[in-house]
């Protein structure tokens, strides 16, 4: 994030972490440092609730009737998503088109406190900044790395404040994981 690698280092980085070339351990401290880089929400709630699909079908909106569900019921969910990473509209794009994805932490926590929930882009308040850059270079080379995958979504989530996560991976053969098996083995990994 302080501009002391090249675009050929950052992709280095990036292809050396392809496959399934990371350890568990490795995952770990690349979601650390990736939360430490970048903005953090802390809540005075114990528990925060958030939820976070892998992607790849476009139309899948099912990010905003989740999050009103578990708002009505009273817990809090404030939801950060990202925009147009796997499909030509992510969710924040989606929410963008009815209302104020581009929040600060101090709107959030208000909108939060007055609703339980909130519908955000994370990009907008730098939540793991560090991510954004590797998804650049990923997408350039046409890489997508399930530790990568693993480390992005955690990240985002913790740098949030999240302390419960609810991970949608649909499978098929437009989507980012394909099959059953595939959709089992993410799930593993989380």
């Amino acid at each position: 994030m302080e501009g002391l690698y090249s675009n050929i280092e950052l992709a280095a980085f990036v292809t050396a972490c392809a496959g399934n070339n990371m350890k568990i351990n490795e995952m770990v401290y690349l979601t650390k440092a990736m939360i430490s880089v970048g903005q953090q929400i802390k809540w005075e709630q114990a528990v925060i609730f958030d939820k976070h699909c892998v992607g790849g079908l476009p139309g899948n909106r099912t990010t905003p009737i989740v999050v009103s569900i578990v708002a009505a019921a009273g817990l809090i969910i404030p939801k950060t998503s990202s925009k147009a990473i796997t499909s030509p509209a992510g969710t924040a794009d989606m929410m963008e088109t009815i209302t104020k994805v581009n929040l600060s932490v101090e709107e959030i926590k208000e909108v939060v406190k007055k609703e339980n929930a909130c519908l955000v882009w994370g990009g907008g308040v730098k939540l793991s900044p560090a991510d954004d850059l590797l998804i650049y270079v990923e997408k350039a080379l046409d890489i997508d790395s399930e530790a990568q995958m693993v480390a992005s979504v955690l990240s985002k989530k913790a740098a949030a404040g999240s302390t419960d996560v609810v991970i949608d991976i649909p499978y098929g053969k437009t989507a980012k994981v394909r099959s059953h098996e595939e959709a089992l083995k993410t799930q593993i990994l989380f």
